[in-house]
């Protein structure tokens, strides 16, 4: 299985209260405010007879604060909240090998102490994800 790997790179936009990150897939996401970075994750994954579980530490998110999608062989994980009075955000895109063939429209998505878990089951070349994909909360 290929290693994870962080592949955004932050570049200043136009707008002087936004950000802009540029994922290796041509995908271009504003958000936050101007001097706000997003927070560092701590990811792992782990291949199980199920499929491929993803699990990226989140304390304090809920589902409301974060967007999960797929597109191409990335998990895109975009989120922002209030915990203890700061404005936390977040932005990760998650390299799935492309080894791995899943089923896109079962991918689910929860919260579970503290940690974001993505479980892609395992599937075909056809039951692959071709565009982006919005993942389902369990």
């Amino acid at each position: 299985m290929g290693a994870l790997k962080q592949v955004l790179t932050t570049e200043a936009s136009p707008a002087p209260t936004s950000w802009t990150w540029r994922i290796k897939t041509e995908t271009t996401i504003h958000f936050g405010q101007k001097n706000q970075e997003p927070e560092k994750l701590d990811v792992t994954t782990k291949l199980s007879e199920e499929g491929l579980v993803i699990m990226i530490e989140l304390a304090g998110f809920k589902e409301d604060n974060l967007t999960l999608a797929v597109e191409k062989n990335f998990l895109i994980v975009l989120g922002n909240a209030e915990i203890s009075g700061n404005n936390k955000i977040i932005a990760e895109a998650v390299d799935i090998d492309p080894e791995h063939l899943f089923d896109a429209e079962k991918v689910t998505a929860e919260l579970v102490d503290g940690y974001l878990k993505v479980t892609f089951p395992k599937g075909t070349k056809e039951t692959m994800v071709t565009e982006r994909y919005h993942i389902k909360w369990a």
